[in-house]
C-alpha cells in the first residue's frame, strides 16, 4: 500500500491519497489517524468523523480538520537548520568526517554565523546605489559577501562550515576550508549528524528568499549528475508511506537532461547550484525514494516527477 496525506492550511483540511493492491470497501475516518485495511495512517492533522463507502483499490479524499492547526510552531528547523553558530558556541565541538570518522577540527574557539545571501545582496545593492557623502570612505566589509575564517574562528551557514586551514585536517572525503554539513558529524554534548536533505532543503529556501527564484539546476562541478528542481511548496506538513508526519518541501523534479531545455522554457529564471557529486547523488536518491512512496496519482505532474525533501527528522 502507498499513501500520501498533506495538511492544507488555507482550507484547514487534509488531502489524502491511498493506493492498494486490495479492494478498500469502506473507510471509517475521524481523529488523528485512520486504518486502511491492515495499515494505520497517522494524519498530519486530526479530521472530523466520517464514513466513506469505496469499493475500490484507489481513492483521493479531502477531509475537513476537527480543529485549526498551527503546525509551524513545531517545525524547529524551518528558519534555522541544525548547527547554528549560537548552538555550536555553547559547547566544545569536535568535527569528524561522517564517512571515515576522522577528526577534522577540534580547536575552534569562536563560531560566527554567516549572513544570509539575501543580506549580502542587499548590502551590495545599497553600497552601489546609496547617495554619495563627501569624505565618507567605502567599507568593503559591508558589501562583500566573502568571509574568510581565521585561526580558531570559523563561520557557519545553513549548509556548510568555513574553517581555517590551520584548524582543519583533511581526509579523502573532505578537503578545503568549505566543509559541507552533510559530510560531517559533530561531537559535543552528544554526537549528531543529519541527512543531506535537511541542509539542502534549508539552502534552497535561503536561495528562494534571496533571489525570489523557485527553480534550480543542481549539479556537480563536472556535471556528471544533474537535477532540475522546481520547489512547488516550501512549507508542507505531510505523511507518506511508512512515515510519521513531518515538515518539508514538495518539489517537482526531472532527472532527464534531454528534457531540461523544454522544462526551462516553462520555468523562467532557473538558478544554477553547484554541489559536490556525493551531495547531488544523495539528493537524487532521496527524491526517487520519496516518489516511490507516493500513490501513482500523486507522483507525477506532466513531465515532472513529484518528490519530497524533509527539513526535519
Amino acid at each position: 500500500m502507498r499513501y500520501y496525506a498533506e495538511y492544507l492550511s488555507r482550507i484547514n483540511s487534509v488531502s489524502l491519497s491511498v493506493e492498494s493492491d486490495e479492494c478498500i470497501e469502506k473507510l471509517d475516518i475521524g481523529g488523528p489517524s485512520i486504518q486502511v485495511l491492515n495499515e494505520v495512517i497517522v494524519l498530519p492533522a486530526p479530521v472530523l468523523p466520517a464514513s466513506v463507502e469505496l469499493g475500490s483499490s484507489k481513492t483521493s479524499l479531502r477531509l475537513p480538520c476537527s480543529t485549526i492547526q498551527e503546525h509551524d510552531r513545531s517545525n524547529q528547523w524551518a528558519k534555522n537548520p541544525p548547527w547554528t553558530a549560537s548552538e555550536l558556541s555553547r559547547q566544545k565541538v569536535v568535527v569528524k568526517c561522517r564517512h571515515c570518522d576522522r577528526v577534522l577540527a577540534k580547536s575552534i574557539a569562536v563560531w560566527k554565523q554567516l549572513p544570509s545571501e539575501h543580506w549580502a545582496e542587499l548590502m551590495d545593492f545599497w553600497h552601489c546605489h546609496k547617495p554619495h557623502t563627501h569624505g565618507e570612505e567605502f567599507n568593503p566589509a559591508y558589501a562583500v559577501s566573502k568571509f574568510e575564517p581565521q585561526p580558531s574562528l570559523a563561520y557557519v551557514s545553513d549548509a556548510y562550515l568555513l574553517i581555517h586551514p590551520d584548524d582543519l585536517d583533511s581526509c579523502p572525503h573532505v578537503s578545503g576550508e568549505k566543509v559541507w554539513k552533510w559530510d560531517v558529524t559533530l561531537s559535543g554534548a552528544q554526537v549528531e549528524s543529519y541527512p543531506t536533505q535537511v541542509f539542502a532543503a534549508s539552502m534552497l529556501c535561503e536561495l528562494i528568499d534571496s533571489h525570489a527564484i523557485y527553480s534550480f539546476h543542481l549539479h556537480d562541478p563536472d556535471q556528471q549528475l544533474r537535477l532540475l528542481v522546481w520547489v512547488f511548496n516550501r512549507d508542507i506538513y505531510y505523511t507518506s508511506t511508512g512515515q510519521l508526519p513531518k515538515h518539508g518541501l514538495k518539489v517537482m523534479y526531472s532527472l532527464d537532461p534531454a528534457q531540461f531545455p523544454t522544462l526551462y522554457q516553462t520555468r523562467g529564471d532557473v538558478e544554477d547550484v553547484i554541489l559536490p557529486l556525493n551531495a547531488v547523488s544523495e539528493l537524487r536518491r532521496t527524491l526517487e525514494e520519496s516518489t516511490a512512496k507516493l500513490p501513482e496519482n500523486a507522483s507525477q505532474f506532466g513531465p515532472w516527477k513529484i518528490g519530497l525533501l524533509a527539513n526535519e527528522l
